[in-house]
């Protein structure tokens, strides 16, 4: 055999073979969908790849941020509008007992107004999440209820 066709058929075999590994990177990508295997198949797609994940997971940290301050909000909206209609209660409870009321009306009005307190605390130390939802920085105790306790005057 001459040295030509001896080259001739080397250049073909390999050929075959470079062909062969291409078709089977190119079956490869088709299977599971990634045009790029490792970072040095190619740099600039790799490098833009990298800031596409990084700017998808800051956005999504950004969704998840907005939806949480907008629950903390209407959680806070709504308490407000609870503590709206307790103070609108109350206001009315102060007009009727300002008119005079006897004994069995006063101590029904003062059991309302006691709810009306307890409920009014409870609203104002709800927390949503576990953060205080009126708390400002939280550097203090949940707000509490001060008994007033008033001495009667004995009868003689």
């Amino acid at each position: 055999m001459r040295i030509p066709d001896l080259n001739v058929t080397q250049s073909v075999t390999q050929r075959i073979r470079d062909l062969d590994l291409q078709r089977f990177k190119l079956d490869q990508q088709i299977t599971t969908g990634q045009k790029i295997t490792y970072a040095e198949d190619d740099g600039s797609t790799m490098s833009r790849t990298i800031q596409l994940d990084s700017q998808k997971s800051r956005l999504s940290q950004y969704q998840r941020n907005a939806s949480y301050a907008s629950e903390f909000i209407n959680a806070g909206q709504m308490n407000l509008e609870k503590l709206r209609e307790i103070n609108q209660r109350a206001q009315e409870i102060a007009r009727i007992a300002g008119g005079g009321l006897n004994n069995a009306g006063i101590d029904t009005y003062s059991l309302e107004l006691d709810q009306l307190i307890d409920e009014t605390l409870n609203r104002i130390n709800s927390r949503h999440r576990g953060k205080s939802l009126f708390g400002g920085l939280e550097l203090k105790p949940d707000f509490a209820h001060s008994e007033v306790i008033s001495e009667k005057p004995e009868m003689k």
